[in-house]
């Protein structure tokens, strides 16, 4: 029989993210109609809810994305967002950009939760 290692995993539990910046990059990619670019499925989005819960002592960068540019799938993530909004029952700030002036202004101005 081989010899096995048994690995010690590191969870977010294992961490004091009181007062932290967290990044969080998930997958939302949703089911997109093709037609109206509306989100069909939000199962993806659903599951990022147990992981949020658990970050709500820090501040919490989430970051994704929904297809590829040039696929009929594709699109921004401010409709993802309002999903998440209404799941968490909370409001979600929704910033389009990714690493300039307007994301580096509003992960500073993040408050916990």
């Amino acid at each position: 029989m081989p010899n096995r290692k048994v690995v010690n995993v590191l969870t977010l539990d294992d961490f004091d993210l009181k007062d932290k910046t967290v990044f969080l990059r998930v997958d939302m990619n949703c089911p997109i109609d093709s037609e109206t670019m509306e989100i069909t499925g939000t199962r993806r989005i659903e599951e990022t809810i147990e992981t949020l819960k658990s970050l709500e002592e820090a501040k919490v960068v989430v970051a994704s994305h929904q297809g590829r540019v040039g696929n009929k799938d594709y699109t921004g993530m401010d409709k993802h967002a309002k999903v998440l909004e209404k799941l968490m029952g909370k409001k979600i700030k929704y910033v389009e950009d990714v690493i300039g002036e307007a994301a580096q202004n509003a992960i500073k101005g993040l408050e916990n939760g």
